[in-house]
């Protein structure tokens, strides 16, 4: 609704309530000349009640997270086909489909994500000094590994081909990110010729395919308390 009003000039999200508000503008003139004393913006009403927090799902809106409500102590959402629209259309929230899996460790299937460009983002947090994690093929191979040390500020990355292991990569793009107990998003992207991992919206590394990238089989994450993960 707000994108269909002409005065309307932009939208607050909140992401803790779920609330949106959406905000016009008007302009107004000091009484001793013709110079305008500036935009003048006020509150629309809102088109978004809060997400109902009573159902075990992410909710979203344009692409941001509303609310994360978690499986259980032992599972975590895997969400799919998670843009779920609130304006324009009806003043709902919508759950992102997706299901819950195990996270001892997590593991899911590979063949979730797409032949084209797509990944995994995760929000997690580090409860061991390194973490871990793994892309591999029916036959055992690793498309890629990846190791994080977060005491010596590592980020190993490798790849093994017909059992037999490859060179490892240590070079990081930007500064190393990772500490215990702080939280963290990471986005591992496989595009027509690499991995390409970013980590709070910052590209970290990118890794070669040495294998077929529709080869993946299995995901598997270690060592990591992970808030969510969605197929992206």
């Amino acid at each position: 609704m707000c994108l269909q009003q002409t005065r309307c000039v932009g939208a607050r999200f909140v992401a803790s309530s779920g609330k949106c508000d959406m905000y016009a503008t008007y302009q107004t003139k000091t009484t001793a000349g013709t110079r305008a004393s500036g935009d003048k913006y006020y509150i629309m009403e809102g088109e978004c009640d809060p997400p109902n927090t009573n159902q075990a799902f992410i909710y979203r809106r344009e692409c941001m997270l509303a609310s994360t409500i978690v499986c259980s102590s032992t599972k975590v959402f895997l969400g799919r086909n998670t843009t779920v629209w609130c304006i324009p259309g009806p003043p709902t929230w919508t759950p992102a489909p997706g299901e819950c899996i195990k996270t001892d460790p997590i593991r899911f299937k590979g063949t979730h994500m797409n032949s084209l460009d797509s990944g995994v983002s995760l929000v997690g947090t580090p409860n061991e000094n390194r973490f871990s994690i793994y892309f591999a093929t029916a036959s055992e191979d690793y498309l890629l590994k990846i190791i994080v040390i977060i005491d010596q500020r590592i980020v190993r990355r490798i790849c093994r081909v017909s059992s037999v292991w490859q060179n490892t990569e240590t070079n990081l793009v930007s500064p190393f990110p990772f500490e215990m107990t702080k939280t963290f998003t990471m986005d591992i992207i496989s595009t027509a010729t690499e991995f390409l991992c970013k980590v709070n919206g910052a590209t970290l590394f990118t890794y070669q395919h040495l294998l077929p990238r529709d080869s993946v089989e299995d995901i598997k994450i270690f060592e990591v308390n992970t808030e969510k993960i969605f197929l992206i």
